[in-house]
Parts: structure tokens; C-alpha cells; sequence
């Protein structure tokens, strides 16, 4: 950025050098300030990537295999992808995910999908699952705020949604429970994504985002507060386990 700056300075000292009718007028010189200062708040408000850099095999080593009364199983029950479109690899928003099916020593399964993402940005952003489900054929019949009784590192609630759909073609539906960090912020909307990743790149800054996605297949029409309150609790249990480094990706 000092390479224009020495030059304008020269060309000053050489301004009485110049013939009278060639010599540059205050409006030139007051162009090529602004310029110059466009330059350089350009550069100071360039996005800076966040310092994490997590892999698919850091966050499969981060989440545990097994935890309290919980341990992976294999499953035959494919979980809805956490993207909606087959795009280009440079144009995913993730740079790790983990899915795995969770079994209590009651005899009850969660599934759960966490995907990370570096780089958000408007064009490439961690994608909602509402968006994701319809995506994949699936109704989504309601969708609501909800809570985990999760605090983050510095103290705010853990809040996400909880969505209710069905399985095409069966007498079952899938509750989803889950939350979406970015940056600092958990966020409720896509609106509110965007607004954070707009307002951090005018700071000079770029956050990572991550899906913290819980699910469980359930009878077609039957209450879903048994496994709300599962989900829930298979949550929080999860995040206690969870080494430090693990809880600041996952809640910061």
C-alpha cells in the first residue's frame, strides 16, 4: 500500500518541474487521494479467516465414540445429507462432517450429524436443515426455537429449532433437533446468518460456522415431547463429554 503513496509524493516535489498547463489541478490531486484511501480501506477491511482448522479426522477424533450410557452403532437408516445440491468441491461449506447413530443402554437411538465449515461467507454458508430435509423430499410439517440447556463459553444460551417430518412412503416421522454456531452467535434463521456474516466481514473478519444436528425416528403421530426431552438430554451429555477443544468447536 506505501508504493502509491511514495509515488504521489514524488510526483509532488516534481510538480514545479511540470509546465504551468500540465501541472495537476487540487481536483486531480483530491481523485487521487480518495482513490488512495479506498485502497487502503480496502485492504484493512479485507475478511480474515478464523484460526480454526479442523478436518474430518480432528472432528471424528473431538466426538467421543462412546460416552455415559451412549455408544455408536451401525445403523441402516440413512441420514438426510447436510447439504442440498451436488455443488462443485470448492463451493461446499463444510470442511468436515461426522454422522453416526447413537445407542443408549435402554434400547433408544439418536442420530447425529456435525458439520464444520472455515469459511463462511454469503454465497457458501452452513446450510439449514429445514432447507436440507425439503431438499430431500421430506415434508417438514413444524418448526419452532428451542433449547438445550447448554451454556457457551461465555455464558449465552445454546438456542436452535426443533423440526417435525415425515418419511415419504412411511408410517414414521423424524424429529430434528439442532442448533447452528457462526462465529460466536447461534443463529435461528438464515436471515440472521446472513446479517452476521455481513456485519463480521465490515469488522474485517470471517467466522466459521458449524451444524449440530440430533434426530430420531419415531411412530407416525405419536408425541414428540418423549423425544424432545431425549434429544435433549443425549445433548448435553454429549457436550460434557467432550474434550475442551471439541466444546469450544461445538459451542464456542
Amino acid at each position: 500500500m506505501s508504493a502509491p503513496v511514495h509515488l504521489m509524493q514524488a510526483a509532488t516535489e516534481q510538480t514545479g518541474m511540470w509546465p504551468e498547463w500540465r501541472r495537476p489541478t487540487r481536483r486531480t490531486w483530491f481523485v487521487v487521494g480518495m482513490a488512495l484511501l479506498l485502497l487502503t480501506l480496502g485492504y484493512a477491511l479485507q475478511p480474515r479467516l478464523t484460526e480454526n482448522t479442523v478436518d474430518e479426522a480432528t472432528l471424528n477424533r473431538l466426538i467421543p465414540k462412546s460416552f455415559g450410557e451412549w455408544v455408536e452403532v451401525k445403523s441402516t437408516v440413512p441420514q438426510v445429507t447436510t447439504a442440498t445440491d451436488q455443488a462443485l468441491s470448492d463451493q461446499q461449506p463444510y470442511d468436515a462432517q461426522v454422522m453416526r447413530t447413537y445407542r443408549h443402554s435402554s434400547g433408544q437411538t439418536v442420530m447425529i450429524a456435525i458439520a464444520y465449515g472455515r469459511n463462511q461467507r454469503q454465497e457458501i454458508k452452513v446450510h439449514r436443515p429445514e432447507v436440507c430435509y425439503a431438499a430431500a423430499g421430506r415434508k417438514v410439517v413444524s418448526i419452532a426455537p428451542t433449547e438445550f440447556g447448554i451454556e457457551s463459553g461465555d455464558g449465552q444460551p445454546v438456542i436452535g429449532m426443533q423440526m417435525l417430518t415425515t418419511l415419504p412412503r412411511q408410517e414414521a416421522d423424524e424429529l430434528v433437533l439442532y442448533w447452528i454456531r457462526i462465529g460466536h452467535t447461534f443463529s435461528q434463521s438464515g436471515l440472521t446468518q446472513r446479517l452476521h456474516i455481513l456485519t463480521e466481514g465490515l469488522k474485517g473478519r470471517r467466522s466459521d460456522g458449524i451444524l449440530v444436528r440430533f434426530s430420531q425416528i419415531i411412530p407416525r403421530n405419536s408425541d414428540t415431547a418423549a423425544s424432545k426431552n431425549l434429544q435433549q438430554a443425549f445433548a448435553r451429555e454429549l457436550i460434557a463429554a467432550l474434550p475442551k477443544e471439541g466444546r469450544q468447536l461445538l459451542i464456542n
